[in-house]
């Protein structure tokens, strides 16, 4: 070939906390592909900025789950525009979704999660947790571009292959890369 452009995603990152395995601890990916069983009460710890966290509230809440998401920074959705930012809150509200910010998520043990406030340090727990789902952005699958590189006169890595970012980002670099070509 000419040129080869690899999007290849990213990988989902596997939550590094301590757990003692009472309350099932899975990754959105697991629960949006329905590769999980989610009990009833559920803690989602968005660490990510985005829509990611919110996005799988809602669908899980739209299943009937007592969904709360655990976010260490002020606002969940943080890096979304205040406008949607806006939007999804009233709709996660309506749906009995509770936010809950400056939350570090520091153990689960005996199906409860151990948090702490960021800021202040006070404990909470929360107790009689089914499902605990990690939030995150993922890293890059770039396996294959590292592999082509050297071999391809022009190779492009675009999307989360290159850096997991927003959508709108991905698009941008295969706009970028279809221009060059």
């Amino acid at each position: 070939p000419e040129a080869v452009i690899v999007a290849t995603g990213s990988l989902e990152i596997s939550p590094n906390m301590k757990t003692d395995g009472s309350a099932g601890l899975v990754t959105v990916r697991e629960v949006l592909r329905e590769d999980t069983d989610v009990g009833e009460k559920v803690i989602i710890i968005a660490d990510e900025h985005h829509e990611e966290a919110l996005g799988t509230a809602e669908f899980l809440a739209d299943k009937g789950k007592k969904v709360e998401v655990l976010i260490r920074t002020l606002y969940a959705g943080g890096e979304l525009d205040a406008s949607t930012q806006a939007i999804i809150y009233t709709r996660l509200a309506r749906k009995g979704v509770v936010i809950t910010p400056l939350t570090r998520v520091k153990e689960i043990k005996n199906k409860t999660v151990f948090a702490g406030h960021v800021l202040s340090g006070e404990e909470r727990r929360i107790e009689d947790v089914d499902t605990v789902v990690y939030a995150h952005i993922g890293k890059s699958d770039n396996a294959l571009f590292r592999e082509l590189k050297g071999q391809i006169q022009e190779l492009y890595d675009i999307g989360h292959c290159h850096a997991p970012r927003k959508l709108h980002d991905s698009i941008w670099d295969a706009a970028r890369v279809a221009r060059k070509l």
